[in-house]
């Protein structure tokens, strides 16, 4: 019975992500992210939503419940992440970005397969170059990620990104 209310409730907080107030889907985005990952598949649908406020704030939370220092990163969270690189708005891709700076390290693989499957997305690949160009600023790729980073910045960036990728990833193997 007590599971059915928490789930009752929970369900009510996710229906403010998409108030027209920012305060509203802000607090329901903190009480959110204060469950922590419990919640974590029920943000993930909220990826899906039509509506871009439900999820821009649904990115946000995601991040914030997915990046705690040293803690793994759950693949399939990153990579839903990188899927909103190719968002139609435009805050949410950066948001996405954000959210992905975040969890640094875990990132990566899901970015890098990413860019061999959606490289012809010119907002993907800006928003891969974001991300990859943050976490070298911070120390934290690898010299054949660098070497994705350079292609991201080459003359046919979406064809060299993608072999690059495609490089990087095997070697990680």
């Amino acid at each position: 019975m007590e599971g059915s209310g928490v789930r009752g409730e929970t369900r009510e907080i996710l229906s403010h992500l998409g108030d027209r107030d920012a305060r509203v889907r802000h607090v329901a985005r903190e009480q959110l992210v204060g469950m922590g990952e419990q919640v974590l598949p029920l943000l993930l649908e909220k990826l899906k939503s039509p509506d871009w406020r439900i999820r821009w704030e649904a990115v946000k939370a995601v991040g914030e419940i997915e990046s705690p220092e040293n803690a793994p990163v759950d693949p399939q969270v990153a990579s839903a992440l990188v899927e909103l690189l190719k968002d139609e708005d435009q805050s949410v891709r950066w948001a996405a970005m954000g959210s992905l700076i975040q969890m640094q390290r875990g990132a990566i693989i899901p970015l890098l397969q990413g860019l061999t499957r959606e490289f012809p997305s010119a907002c993907f690949r800006e928003g891969a170059h974001h991300v990859l160009h943050t976490l070298h600023n911070e120390g934290q790729l690898t010299g054949m990620e660098e070497e994705v980073l350079h292609a991201l910045k080459g003359y046919a960036p979406g064809i060299e990104a993608a072999w690059a990728a495609n490089r990087a990833l095997m070697a990680e193997q």
